[in-house]
């Protein structure tokens, strides 16, 4: 099986790429896959699927599916092909303004790094960070204290890099460090 698919250039030329078997099932018109393109993989979207091609050079395979999950309701396929139509632009350039930028394979959520004291701690430890380094141990107390995970950059105030006295304590064994994906806000 071939798949045409349209690439968000500014020409209507599609390309015809093969559909490996793994994929025959999940792919539909209307995906997103990710498929070889000059030196490059890119991101284009299936807008044909047919059994033959009239293509006589090399054709490429499909590299893979950008969703795993088809996002591309009929509703909305029929609109890309009419703005497409309507205002005379190329149906991949469409597509990739209809979807929100946040659909990108290239984004990714922000990170932020969290610390959490541990439950059993080595007491030696405690002490010798108390006596060798009083900001690691201030800043212990300070997470301690907590009982809960913190947001490592909320501790800016207690030390000019947190993250490195936190990375410090966790060597000793005192707090672990971990990072969580947050979502933007979108509230104002």
């Amino acid at each position: 099986m071939f798949a045409e698919v349209a690439f968000p250039i500014s020409g209507f030329q599609t390309f015809t790429y093969k559909i490996s078997k793994q994929l025959r099932p999940k792919i539909k018109i209307g995906s997103r896959v990710k498929a070889p393109f000059g030196h490059r993989a890119a991101q284009g979207i299936v807008i044909n699927i047919k059994n033959s091609t009239s293509f006589h050079g090399k054709v490429k395979d499909i590299s893979g599916l950008v969703d795993d999950i088809s996002i591309m309701t009929p509703e909305l396929w029929k609109l890309i092909n009419w703005i497409s139509d309507y205002y005379l632009t190329p149906i991949g350039q469409v597509a990739k303004t209809v979807f929100p930028g946040t659909l990108s394979t290239r984004y990714t959520p922000p990170k932020n790094w969290y610390v959490l004291p541990e439950s059993i701690v080595d007491d030696q430890s405690i002490e010798l960070i108390k006596n060798r380094a009083p900001k690691q141990y201030e800043l212990y107390q300070i997470i301690w204290a907590a009982d809960k995970p913190i947001k490592v950059a909320s501790l800016k105030n207690h030390a000019s890099n947190p993250l490195q006295v936190c990375r410090a304590l966790e060597k000793y064994h005192l707090v672990t460090l971990f990072e969580k994906s947050s979502l933007p806000d979108v509230t104002g």
